[in-house]
Order: structure tokens, then C-alpha cells, then sequence
């Protein structure tokens, strides 16, 4: 059961302890670029960048409670041997919102991450645990679209953007989210939905297809 505060081992490349302190407090962060570099005793760890199941972490202290961030890859393709983890999206843009979606294995102690995120003011929602959980693979989708939309001449970018912002009270249009996202990453996962479902998938458009697809 999670207290009022705990301390967070949290590794990561891309954002700086600043960061991850707004998110987190009151918790208490700790911040490390490489699990080997991780030293001390953590109440849970975040591994915040984007994890592939062929390069694994390997820790060499004993975690309790992992959260890792994998949006392509759901929890049984990672396999991992931790018991008590979460996985949520690291995509851009997504640590800074107030609901976080949550996919969970069977051995998952929810209530720990529940009172873990509800601390700082986070609300968990809990999703299936497939490949781009609902709003990154929705989001994908929309970006997709609005690139299909853009190269067929129908509109200019500013113009979609705006429609899509007044209509549907979004915070940006689906170009400019796919920009902060990264189109890189947008195609990955359409690619890997795609992969996934055959004739029934996404379709990535052409302009994304043509970003490299690796993180």
C-alpha cells in the first residue's frame, strides 16, 4: 500500500529531474540514465524512456513496483520477470496530462499505483493491455488522417488544425500533435497495428510511412 510520499527511482535520457519532480511531487524523485547507476532502496521505479522487448534494462538492485513506458509494446510481448508493473505511454506530451492510462499484468498490486498516482494528482485508467492502448493508437489514427487529408490538397495543415481544434474542443490539431509527438513514432505504430491486423489496419499515409521507424 502506497504512502502519502515516496521516493521514485526514475531513469531517463530525454527530460531533466525538474521535470519529473513537477510531475511527481509530493513524491520524492531520484533520476538516473541507466539502470546500473540506479543505487539506493526506491518505493517503485520509472523506466520513462520507451522500451523495445529486444533491449531490456537489466537491474542490479531489487525493485519492487515497476512502471515502464512501452506504447508499441504491450506487457505480454515485453515479458518481463517483474511482478507488480504497470505500463504506460512515454510518447511526448503524455506525462504532463492528469489521467494517465494504465495496462496491468494479473500480478499487478493496483491499489499501490492507484494511491501512488492519486498522490500527485494523477488519475489512473485502466486499459487492455494491447498495442497502443486507446488514446496513443487514437490519436495515431487522427494524425494518419489528417496527413491523408493534407496530401490530397483538400486543406492547407493550418486550416485542418483549427477545424479539428473548434469541432472537437481538442488542445491542438492532429498535424501539430503529430509534430510535438513525433511523426517517427506516429508511423511506428500505425506500421505495427497495421502488421497486426492486416487489411483491417490503419493504413499509414505515405508522408508518415516515409519516417524511419525507430524511436
Amino acid at each position: 500500500m502506497a504512502s502519502s510520499s515516496l521516493h521514485i527511482g526514475i531513469i531517463s535520457t530525454q527530460y531533466p529531474l525538474s521535470f519529473w519532480q513537477k510531475i511527481w511531487q509530493p513524491h520524492v524523485c531520484s533520476l538516473c540514465t541507466d539502470t546500473h547507476a540506479l543505487q539506493g532502496n526506491f518505493d517503485m521505479v520509472l523506466l520513462a524512456d520507451e522500451q523495445r522487448p529486444e533491449s531490456l534494462p537489466v537491474f542490479t538492485a531489487t525493485v519492487g513496483h515497476l512502471m515502464v513506458a512501452s506504447t508499441l509494446y504491450p506487457l505480454t510481448e515485453l515479458a518481463w520477470p517483474h511482478q507488480d508493473i504497470v505500463r504506460v505511454s512515454g510518447w511526448p506530451g503524455f506525462w504532463e496530462h492528469n489521467a494517465w492510462e494504465l495496462a496491468r499484468s494479473a500480478e499487478t498490486d493496483s491499489l499501490f499505483w492507484e494511491q501512488t498516482l492519486h498522490t500527485a494528482g494523477i488519475e489512473p485508467l485502466w486499459v487492455p493491455d494491447v498495442t497502443g492502448c486507446i488514446a496513443p493508437a487514437t490519436i495515431a489514427r487522427l494524425v494518419n488522417e489528417a496527413w491523408w487529408v493534407w496530401q490530397e490538397g483538400i486543406s492547407d495543415a493550418a486550416s485542418i488544425d483549427l477545424a479539428m481544434q473548434l469541432g472537437t474542443n481538442y488542445p491542438q490539431g492532429p498535424l501539430a500533435w503529430g509534430e510535438q509527438i513525433g511523426l517517427h513514432r506516429i508511423a511506428q505504430l500505425l506500421n505495427k497495428l497495421e502488421a497486426e491486423r492486416g487489411d483491417a489496419g490503419p493504413h499509414p499515409a505515405l508522408v508518415a510511412k516515409a519516417h524511419p521507424l525507430s524511436l
